[in-house]
């Protein structure tokens, strides 16, 4: 769920070609493989993953709190599910 990261402030997203396979229902991501390795580590790097680790708190609680976030819920349960 990309809508959790934020790049280089709580973790690494990997971009990759989006793709359809004949055998395979939903469409792939096709990423490569030195890419990936690359964005792992640097999230494992010992200076930042302390860091992105505290941030991911941070971004969690105050970004998808429900209690923060219950009027905007609320809302939309309200209106747009009508």
């Amino acid at each position: 769920m990309n809508e959790f990261i934020r790049e280089g402030l709580n973790g690494y997203l990997v971009s990759g070609e989006m793709t359809k396979h004949e055998d395979i229902g939903i469409y792939a991501i096709e990423i490569s493989p030195g890419a990936i390795k690359n964005k792992m580590i640097s999230v494992m790097n010992k200076m930042f993953y302390p860091l992105l680790s505290r941030n991911s708190r941070y971004v969690v609680e105050n970004l998808y709190s429900l209690e923060k976030n219950k009027k905007y819920f609320l809302d939309f349960l309200e209106k747009d599910l009508k």
